[in-house]
């Protein structure tokens, strides 16, 4: 079975060279191969040492990451300079996909890797061997690190429905499964704190909020059957839960229980997220056939729809500083439906269309650390195709930079370190 190393740039250069100035050794393949392998460990050493000179010259906030373009259409994890463009792919595997990626805050990449049979999560750092969590058996999936990039959480799919939740501290090792919620905990969100996690526990009779202590101890059911969904998402005191409860509608509750207080009385609600001062929620509403995003402002109760009936629109993320809004908008363009990156100004009210985005991309907009770019899978018509690409959209100049191609397979969401 040829390896990696076998098929790199690197070692087929070596060939090469090595044939046009010693022909009488072509026929020697076991020299061939020695030589090939040589030159892709060659080559991966050269990787990790680009890979180190770029995490040494770059603070985290700089690198994002990506999984995308793999070999034989399969998707590797990508590590790129958001100034530059350099990049480096960190996994290199053959018909095996990365997928659901999360960065933490010190710049250590968690995946899952998806193989024939197997399904499990890897984390890696610049410059470092990648780990997988094979102990933890099959099934593994949505990996999050905690606020503080030390523990992270991790989904472990198992049978009759019934998921378990591990928290894992690379540096020591330790595996924590956390108590049983009686169904499948999905959806799980750390607190801002990392001290508990929130997570939406569903069997075919029910669905419950519930928040469990991430060092330990008995589940606490925040709501019951008939007022919880799903979608759980922390204020950023952490005092208080946002949810979408079982009549689709927002709703929030105490982070040590109590009585839900309901915020919207119509519609279909389908996604939410916190202001960064914690006094509004904005959140994709349905109402009468047309979604917008809307603006509920906590200490007077006001809403405002910021999308007008534009187009249908989605996925509002707040940026870091709370200035602006970026949402997912589809508008009709002639016979097609056409896919954007929206931007509403919280001083002026204005919201203009900044980017033409791929149909394939269905993640949120994703905000760098320090609020000054936006990061987007782009479509781009060339030579009779389309290639996909990884662009930086600038808020203060308004100018899109595509960074790098990314082929034609399926590529995941941009993750900047931290989860923003």
């Amino acid at each position: 079975m040829r390896s990696n190393a076998d098929e790199s740039p690197a070692g087929y250069a070596l060939l090469r060279y090595y044939t046009r100035h010693c022909p009488a050794c072509g026929n020697d393949q076991m020299r061939v191969r020695l030589t090939m392998r040589a030159a892709g460990l060659l080559a991966v050493l050269l990787a990790l040492v680009v890979t180190a000179a770029l995490a040494g010259r770059l603070r985290p906030a700089q690198l994002l990451a990506v999984s995308c373009c793999g070999r034989s259409g399969t998707t590797d994890v990508l590590l790129v300079d958001a100034q530059t463009g350099a990049q480096v792919n960190l996994t290199r595997t053959d018909a095996i996909d990365e997928r659901e990626l999360d960065v933490s805050v010190d710049g250590a990449s968690a995946f899952v890797r998806v193989g024939a049979v197997e399904q499990e999560v890897c984390i890696i750092r610049p410059a470092q061997a990648e780990r997988c969590l094979t102990d933890l058996g099959d099934g593994q999936a949505a990996p999050r690190w905690s606020p503080d990039g030390r523990e992270l959480l991790i989904t472990v799919l198992g049978q009759a429905g019934v998921s378990t939740l591990f928290i894992v501290s690379p540096e020591t090792g330790r595996r924590t499964p956390l108590p049983s919620t009686g169904g499948s905990a999905l959806q799980a969100q750390w607190s801002p704190d990392g001290q508990r996690i929130a997570v939406s526990s569903t069997t075919p009779m029910q669905s419950l909020l519930v928040v469990l202590d991430a060092n330990g101890g008995p589940p606490r059911v925040l709501t019951n059957a008939l007022r919880a969904y799903g979608w759980p998402r922390w204020s950023p005191d952490g005092r208080v839960l946002a949810f979408i409860d079982v009549h689709d509608r927002l709703a929030l509750i105490g982070a040590e229980g109590g009585s839900v207080q309901t915020l919207t009385a119509h519609g279909i609600v389908h996604s939410l997220t916190w202001s960064p001062d914690g006094q509004a929620i904005a959140f994709a509403v349905d109402v009468d056939g047309q979604r917008d995003v809307v603006i509920r402002r906590l200490p007077d109760g006001q809403q405002q729809n910021i999308s007008h009936g534009a187009g249908v629109a989605s996925m509002p993320v707040w940026s870091p500083d709370g200035a602006m809004i970026a949402y997912i908008l589809e508008i009709d363009h002639w016979r097609f439906r056409q896919k954007w990156l929206a931007l509403y100004d919280i001083a002026s009210g204005d919201t203009r269309r900044v980017l033409p985005i791929s149909w394939s991309d269905v993640s949120a907009p994703a905000w760098s650390p320090d609020g000054t770019m936006l990061a987007r899978i782009l479509e781009i018509d060339h030579v009779g195709f389309r290639q996909k690409w990884l662009a930086l959209y600038d808020i203060a100049s308004g100018e899109t930079r595509h960074v790098i191609p990314l082929g034609w397979a399926d590529a995941g969401a941009p993750a900047w370190p931290g989860g923003a």
